[in-house]
């Protein structure tokens, strides 16, 4: 109930109010970042994100005034690295390079996983997006991605693909792929990309989702075919080949891996709006943009809120694809 006794006290209160509006933002909010930030980087040097994340560090004092230390710290399906992330302090100034992995995969497969991507990560923005393509060799019939379904339509059983793993990206979109276009195919999982790509140019398996990286310099030779890229539009990289989506005639279907920098969930949110518009800003760089592409990382820069509904589609996203494939670590 209204005191009348502070009526007269009304013009003082908004006074008050109006001039601590005015005061400036904490000093930890403006001065941010005051030292250089810390990476860590749950792959081994050499990986994309690895080599994307030191690009982006070597341009940081250009436009943050500050640079970034990146330390590799893989292990356990990126369990070791997001650990270590998690024990620092929430103020922004350690962050993770993260991908699809690590928030949507690993979690759908590891239902005890020892993290929650929605309760503890705090997007910061996506830096670019994997989408690899299938690929077949030159001397394929397939000569598009509908003639690839149609085959295995025919055959059912009968033609084999090679991954990167169980639960790779690879293994998830082709296994979403035939579920959505009634096409049965077999599995023959490899311990990375490059013995992938080499059992499809041995012959040893008849298609495969690879890196551009991979398929590049055998696209050049002639040695391989790509039929589609695995991504929400066409790579820049090869702009006449079409999405899964257009080539197999399935709207809306996308596995492009978007890959970032998130933080701990709690960090202040100047911080990462601070840090968000920074990598933005680099991902304009033209050196960049160069250095990055021939990695096969196209820059694709987001707000944190972008990055926050590009997790929660894929944590959605991968379960499904995870129950679909029937993959499984156990």
């Amino acid at each position: 109930m209204w005191n009348p006794k502070f009526r007269g006290s009304a013009g003082l209160i908004a006074g008050i109010l109006a001039s601590l509006a005015a005061l400036p933002l904490p000093t930890a909010a403006q001065d941010f970042p005051s030292r250089p930030l810390r990476v860590v980087v749950p792959y081994p040097p050499g990986s994309s994100p690895d080599v994307v994340s030191r690009l982006l560090a070597n341009h940081l004092p250009q436009v943050l005034g500050q640079g970034a230390v990146v330390e590799n710290r893989p292990g356990g399906g990126g369990v070791t690295g997001i650990l270590d992330m998690m024990r620092a302090p929430a103020d922004g100034y350690t962050v993770l390079a993260a991908d699809m992995a690590h928030w949507g995969i690993y979690p759908a497969m590891q239902p005890n996983a020892p993290y929650d991507p929605l309760r503890d990560f705090a997007a910061i923005g996506v830096i670019f997006t994997g989408m690899p393509y299938f690929s077949v060799r030159s001397s394929s019939p397939a000569r598009e991605l509908k003639d690839l379904v149609a085959m295995a339509r025919a055959k059912p059983g009968e033609l084999r693909y090679a991954s990167f793993g169980v639960g790779s990206q690879a293994h998830l979109v082709v296994e979403a792929l035939a579920a959505e276009v009634g096409m049965k195919v077999v599995h023959v999982p490899y311990q990375g990309g490059v013995p992938a790509l080499e059992s499809l140019l041995r012959g040893d398996v008849d298609f495969s989702v690879l890196a551009l990286g991979h398929v590049t310099p055998h696209v050049k030779t002639g040695a391989l075919r790509v039929l589609a890229v695995v991504g929400p539009a066409r790579s820049r990289a090869m702009p006449a080949v079409p999405t899964v989506a257009e080539a197999a005639g399935v709207p809306g279907f996308n596995f492009g891996a978007a890959a970032g920098w998130i933080t701990r969930n709690g960090a202040p949110k100047a911080n990462i709006d601070k840090l968000s518009a920074a990598m933005a800003r680099v991902a304009q760089i033209p050196e960049f943009i160069e250095k990055a592409s021939s990695f096969g990382a196209e820059p694709t820069p987001s707000t944190p809120e972008q990055m926050a509904e590009i997790i929660r589609n894929d944590v959605r996203k991968m379960a499904q694809a995870v129950k679909v494939s029937g993959a499984s670590t156990q």
